[in-house]
């Protein structure tokens, strides 16, 4: 029980302290934060934790997981808006 609120102690601390460092509002920078993190902690259950605990080897699950992971990115994941400069 006390490692459970410990990790989600920490979790929730760095949450404060990066939303703070990047001056935003902490709601903002947790709703737009979260589904980056569900997306990598679905990867990392599916391709990692899962294939390890039946046994498969990690030169195998890593490269899988970075395969997959840079998959996500290139099909799911939006370019980045240039902003506009006016001369």
């Amino acid at each position: 029980m006390l490692y459970l609120y410990t990790v989600s102690f920490c979790a929730y601390d760095t949450t404060i302290l990066s939303s703070m460092g990047a001056s935003v509002n902490h709601i903002d920078h947790v709703q737009t934060q979260t589904p980056y993190a569900l997306t990598v902690g679905t990867i990392s259950v599916l391709f990692g934790f899962l294939p390890a605990g039946l046994g498969m080897p990690i030169w195998i699950i890593l490269p899988i997981s970075i395969l997959v992971t840079i998959g996500v990115v290139y099909f799911i994941g939006k370019p980045i808006e240039e902003p506009v400069t006016q001369k």
